[in-house]
């Protein structure tokens, strides 16, 4: 889908850690989130995804703490289209700190929202 940065870097980088972290290349993909925000730190999307990278299902790992660090880095200029601040928070809503202690409304917040992308 089409991303809200215009930096060919950014994207670049972006599109690679998207196909790390799909393959369970969490090693890779975190790196390259990064490098796609230092093309461009106002992409707010390569932090999101910098933090979903924290997620390793088939491992049990589930850095709320991590997570919301990156979160909390956007700058407060960062840009994100419709689509990409609907991933946002979808993403936002699997590391939310208020539901800590309970996975299951954390990842049934995140279901309901990224549902919205194909709204």
């Amino acid at each position: 889908f089409p991303v809200s940065s215009t930096d060919v870097n950014a994207i670049a980088w972006f599109k690679y850690g998207l196909l790390q972290l799909f393959s369970f290349g969490y090693d890779y993909a975190g790196p390259a989130f990064v490098k796609s925000r230092e093309n461009d730190p106002k992409f707010a999307l390569a932090y999101a995804f910098e933090a979903l990278n924290n997620f390793w299902p088939l491992w049990s790992k589930d850095d709320l703490e991590a997570s919301n660090a990156i979160f909390s880095s956007i700058p407060g200029n960062a840009t994100a289209n419709h689509h990409e601040q609907l991933y946002i928070n979808a993403i936002r809503a699997h590391f939310n700190t208020s539901l800590d202690n309970d996975a299951e409304a954390r990842h049934s917040g995140a279901v309901t929202a990224i549902a919205l992308v194909t709204a």
